[in-house]
């Protein structure tokens, strides 16, 4: 098991890799405005991509029967068939006004919805080295299409986004082999009850992970709004320099700590060296150093790139991004007994504390203000999710020992 979990830690981590190594040399032939259509068009399909599945994917994972995943295959698509209808229309209100953020959002959507579906199937029938290499594809195959379109679309970045989706894609139904898992006709009438049956993935999934994603994607969304596309750029480059390997840390952790305590006693965990801060600090430290110490080796170059603001913001970023690596045992608390209705609601709060942020600071904040409050916001989320996690553990045990 945990040699699966390796080769899927090592192909997520590789893809970022890969496209975090190009992103500098990329900066050099798109503008922060160019940077900033693609990051807006990433952060929109990622929510879309939520409603175009209703997470109806990872459902598949804890089938034990081909019928089962039949069944779930047939409710996702009719909800795809509808997106990809939404997609045709927005194609044609894109051929009449020439704005082609809406389809090109919705197109991104519903590639990441085909392939997360795939991916799950692939999970189920345990391929994870098919996993591993596709993800790989997916980035080398992204990097390649924005490289070779940069002397002729300024939206080349985007054409590489849904050229890499549709790469990983192919590359994923080969490895499956089973065209017969995606034979037979669609039945609407059994779309309702199949969502009412899976309804703890269809609907409270959808809910708690649109929420998730808004905290993490509604300041992309909303930049562009106040100050341009231009620090949409800036803060999506900053942002996607650093979250990515703080995601993939949080990942391994994550996965390490379900995979050993899962199946443990209850609360086992917190019994454990994963929430005991001299253990752990060490560990966050050397990422921080990692992440600041790279920023300013890059910091010359890009100053001169018009890229300054995005350092500047990084450096805020990577404070949020090492207390998000530090709340890693208790996001994997949450799903090991239970309680992701406490991430649910920190991530409600975080949302509407970034929708107040925006609203109430718009006329009186500069970019860099904002910036710093965002990252704020992101620590403060984390934080509240350790904090809370650990209240109920210990609620809940001294509750139990009476």
């Amino acid at each position: 098991m945990i040699k699966k979990i390796l080769q899927l830690v090592f192909g997520t981590g590789l893809g970022q890799l890969i496209q975090l190594s190009a992103l500098p040399v990329l900066a050099l032939h798109y503008s922060p405005n160019d940077f900033g259509f693609y990051f807006l068009v990433v952060s929109v399909s990622t929510l879309a991509a939520v409603v175009a599945t209703l997470q109806l994917q990872h459902a598949i994972t804890v089938c034990t029967e081909d019928t089962q995943v039949r069944d779930i295959l047939s409710a996702l698509k009719v909800n795809l068939l509808l997106s990809g209808a939404l997609s045709g229309l927005l194609l044609v209100y894109g051929l009449i006004s020439s704005d082609w953020l809406p389809f090109a959002c919705m197109l991104a959507s519903l590639l990441v919805g085909v392939s997360a579906v795939v991916r799950s199937i692939l999970v189920w029938r345990g391929h994870f080295k098919g996993i591993s290499r596709g993800l790989v594809i997916r980035a080398v195959s992204i990097v390649a299409v924005q490289f070779a379109m940069a002397f002729v679309w300024e939206q080349g970045l985007v054409a590489g986004l849904l050229a890499g989706e549709l790469m990983a894609i192919i590359f994923f139904l080969v490895v499956l082999n089973e065209p017969s898992m995606f034979s037979g006709r669609i039945h609407f009438r059994d779309f309702m009850p199949l969502l009412r049956k899976y309804s703890h993935f269809s609907l409270m999934g959808t809910a708690q992970e649109l929420m998730s994603l808004a905290a993490l994607n509604l300041p992309i969304i909303l930049i562009p709004i106040y100050w341009g596309a231009y620090f949409a750029g800036q803060f999506g480059m900053a942002q996607r320099f650093v979250m990515p390997p703080a995601a993939v840390v949080l990942g391994a952790i994550v996965s390490y700590i379900q995979y050993a305590y899962g199946k443990r006693e209850r609360w086992a965990l917190f019994d454990s060296r994963f929430v005991n801060p001299l253990v752990l600090m060490p560990v966050f430290a050397a990422f921080a150093v990692m992440l600041f110490g790279s920023l300013y080796v890059i910091e010359p170059y890009v100053q001169i790139n018009d890229w300054g603001d995005s350092v500047w913001t990084a450096k805020y970023i990577c404070l949020w991004a090492v207390v998000l690596v530090g709340s890693s045992p208790y996001r994997a608390a949450c799903r090991i007994y239970g309680m992701q209705y406490i991430q649910f609601a920190v991530d409600m709060v975080i949302v509407l504390l970034i929708l107040g942020l925006f609203f109430v600071g718009n006329d009186s904040f500069s970019y860099r203000d904002m910036a710093r409050g965002l990252a704020g916001i992101g620590v403060m989320q984390n934080v509240a999710l350790a904090s809370l996690v650990w209240l109920k553990f210990k609620l809940s045990s001294r509750q139990e020992a009476i």
